[in-house]
């Protein structure tokens, strides 16, 4: 290493040192007079109520922002950023071209196209979290640096064509952009290409709608959450005095907007049309009080539950807790947000309000609440847990460290009946972690044995069996993290634009997923970390809109870094052409594979579009039933690819 790159590096580490040490104390003190004793200056501030707004002035120190008496922490970044040079990539004599159309063939002239060099990648064989902060630093700058310096345009003609030449022979990333219309990619919006190659890109039409958004007195939010429903489909964007627009495909909407520090405020909702090309009025949104429950539940001391669910419902004659945990879910409570929930919409009248352990059902707590004109404030206190419904886990490090922060799935297996679920978690002090025991719906009372996958974001996922009762008690020891580098073989570019994905299964059951890692442009993925041991990797692509397996292979795990190689077989595309297009737009088309092992069959579904023509792709051999509506045919790849309705 140069020493200019020594320095570099070094300055990078102190920038970040810096960053990371503001926005963890909140910005650097100044000196303290060493003769004041510490417990003096610890009595000028008082935490007060965390529920009331505080009025006091920033801190020198929250102004600031500043590292000593005059460096600034963006200047050592600054300084850190310009020691770094980038690799050189010459031009070349590659070329990407395509068209650009809408979902009904039509040509979109105007877009306008952009490629560059994929700045970020692998460095070796090395994780992301495994690199140095420095390092991380170092490749995001490089980025960009090469996205720069690699950035092509175009804008696409009359019949939507373009070209881009003279580009690099590496991996590119294409993206379209314009102001009437979303541009992507089938599958994914930017795909990672290499010269020479032809990238289709599909434009949705788009309307752009400005919102205006105010109190009762016509001053305004610094920020609120505005809702567009249409159908039985919700979008959301966030507003602000600064970015008072949106986009959304043509239809008709009905338009919502909530603020205020518990959503306590809300407008009126109102309906307006998107026609693609044509100018829409201003959406105007006043906001309100509205009625509901707010408030958070009072965990028990040294076991607090991870997450509950809330609801209310109107107290009728035949309203419990029961009835009302068996209901909808209106919120969550959770160890992140403080615990604090809001349930907003609320007719004036008498509410029973309940938290429950959503995985089991089990009542947590609940009271009475009178809801008026405005929003009530209601907490809920949930007593102590009974030890002999839990499962008591105690996971640790390879060093023997008790470990926090656990995923924790309950399995069983029986003769007759197998299930899996998630279950509510108890984080204890003593870093001992409590899980809900499976209930009589899980097992459905019959004997059969009983698992724990524990999984943690350092080490991995690793299951072990346990025996039920009022003691139960697992241990879990985590080994030294493995990582598998794997090699796709076969993988088209095609492929891996739409998105690979590697995933590491157990061998025994392939619903356990030990680990995952996504396929970069040139078919390489990472997968970990893992524990050791006899496991599955498995090939999955979400082209079609559904998770489906192209290929397995049985590895065993060893401990440190793995090789790997995942063989793809010979993939197909079936073409479905329809007659009369008009009367089979929006059918459902599903595909079935007929044949396999029951683990590697799969099951797609998508709709016909307005032309009546759809391409299911990479699909591998075997033999499959397609079915529009109640029509269905048999089909066999390679052979038969062309179905006809």
């Amino acid at each position: 290493m140069s020493v200019a790159h020594t320095v570099a590096v070094g300055a990078i580490a102190l920038a970040l040192g810096v960053v990371l040490g503001m926005a963890l104390s909140g910005g650097v003190d100044p000196p303290t007079d060493p003769g004041r004793p510490p417990e003096a200056a610890a009595d000028d501030e008082s935490p007060g109520d965390p529920r009331e707004p505080s009025n006091a002035a920033p801190s020198e120190r929250q102004q600031r922002q500043r590292v000593g008496p005059s460096v600034e922490v963006s200047t050592l970044l600054e300084r850190a950023a310009a020691a770094i040079n980038p690799p050189e990539i010459p031009d070349g004599d590659g070329r990407i071209e395509g068209t650009v159309k809408t979902r009904a063939g039509k040509p979109v002239a105007g877009v306008e196209i952009q490629v560059v060099v994929q700045g970020s990648g692998r460095v070796g064989s090395r994780a992301w979290n495994e690199r140095s902060l420095a390092e991380r630093f170092e490749q995001i700058v490089q980025a960009d640096r090469i996205s720069e310096a690699t950035r092509r345009t175009t804008v696409s003609g009359p019949d939507g064509r373009y070209a881009l030449a003279g580009l690099p022979a590496a991996p590119h990333m294409v993206s379209g952009s314009s102001d009437d219309y979303r541009v992507g990619h089938s599958g994914q919006h930017r795909p990672y290409v290499t010269p020479d190659a032809v990238v289709d890109l599909v434009a949705d039409p788009v309307v752009t709608v400005t919102l205006d958004v105010a109190f009762e007195d016509g001053t305004e939010p610094d920020q609120v959450l505005v809702n567009f429903t249409s159908g039985g489909s919700r979008m959301a964007t966030s507003w602000t005095p600064s970015n008072r627009t949106a986009q959304f495909g043509p239809g008709t909407y009905k338009v919502s907007a909530a603020g205020g520090a518990n959503d306590e405020l809300t407008a009126e909702i109102t309906s307006v049309t998107l026609v693609h090309g044509e100018p829409v009025a201003p959406v105007t949104l006043v906001l309100a009080s509205r009625p509901g429950i707010a408030g958070r539940l009072i965990m028990p001391e040294g076991a607090p539950f991870v997450w509950a669910a809330i609801g209310a419902e109107l107290i009728g004659p035949d309203t419990t807790p029961e009835s009302v945990a068996a209901g909808q879910q209106k919120t969550n409570a959770n160890q992140h947000a403080g615990y604090r929930y809001t349930i907003t919409g609320l007719a004036p009248g008498r509410y029973l309000l309940v938290a429950w352990n959503f995985h089991q059902g089990e009542v947590l707590a609940s009271r009475e609440v009178t809801v008026g004109d405005e929003m009530a404030l209601a907490d809920l206190e949930v007593a102590g847990p009974n030890r002999e419904d839990y499962l008591e886990i105690v996971a640790t490090a390879p060093d023997g460290e008790r470990l926090s922060g656990l995923r924790v799935r309950l399995r069983f297996a029986g003769e007759r009946r197998n299930s899996s679920t998630g279950t509510n978690l108890i984080e204890r002090p003593d870093g001992v972690v409590w899980a809900k025991h499976l209930t009589a719906g899980n097992t459905g009372g019959e004997p059969g044995s009983y698992y724990v996958g524990v999984s943690h974001a350092s080490f991995g996922t690793t299951e072990v069996e346990y025996r039920p009762g009022p003691a139960a008690r697992a241990e879990v020891a985590f080994q030294t993290p493995s990582f598998v580098d794997v090699t796709v073989i076969g993988a088209s570019v095609d492929l891996l634009s739409t998105g690979l994905t590697v995933n590491c299964t157990d061998d025994g059951n392939a619903s356990v997923i030990h680990g995952t890692g996504n396929a970069d442009a040139e078919g390489n993925a990472r997968v970990g970390p893992l524990q050791p041991g006899v496991a599955k990797l498995t090939a999955l692509t979400r082209a079609n809109r559904r998770n489906f397996i192209l290929a397995t292979h049985e590895i065993t795990v060893r401990g440190g870094d793995n090789e790997a190689r995942l063989v793809l077989p010979s993939l197909h595309t079936i073409r479905i052409e329809c007659t009369t297009p008009a009367a089979r737009a929006g059918q459902s088309v599903k595909l079935r594979r007929r044949d396999g092992d029951s683990r590697t069959r799969f099951s797609i579904s998508q709709r016909v579009p307005a032309t009546g023509k759809l391409l299911i792709r990479f699909i591998p051999q075997g033999k499959y039933q397609v079915q529009i509506g109640s029509e269905k045919q048999d089909i066999t790849l390679p052979g038969n690819d062309l179905v006809r309705f």
